[in-house]
């Protein structure tokens, strides 16, 4: 009996280190993007980039050209960039977040699943459009 208890206790401890578990952050990430036509208007670039956003449930707000920033509301867990973008490259940059576990040099892990899940979209989206 003692031992079974002992097992669980362990068990949910590791379950609760594993599920914390931060990674370093990396303020920029930067994508190339694989457009067929280099001379795609950025208002065309913008259009994916925020279908893309959409497809992940994160909100878009037009800052200037060439510039997007994201809102991601994951129960909870708040994240803020910026996404600079043009005819060959995304760069994401850190804005902010809440409930991440942010410290100024990590980041909960989901962070960059969120991210890559996010430029997967967004490339997804420019090769439907065939840009």
């Amino acid at each position: 009996m003692i031992r079974k208890v002992v097992k669980a206790v362990l068990a949910i401890s590791l379950i609760g280190i594993v599920g914390c578990i931060t990674l370093p952050l990396s303020k920029e990430e930067k994508y190339d993007i694989l457009l067929t036509n280099k001379k795609v208007p950025l208002d065309q670039i913008s259009t994916m980039i925020k279908a893309g956003c959409k497809d992940r449930d994160w909100i878009c707000t037009d800052k200037e050209p060439g510039k997007i920033e994201a809102l991601l509301n994951n129960r909870g867990h708040i994240v803020r960039l910026n996404i600079l973008y043009n005819a060959d490259a995304l760069t994401f940059i850190y804005i902010s977040s809440k409930n991440m576990k942010e410290d100024g040099s990590s980041i909960h892990r989901k962070y960059y699943n969120w991210l890559d899940n996010l430029v997967s979209s967004i490339q997804e989206r420019i090769n439907k459009a065939n840009l």
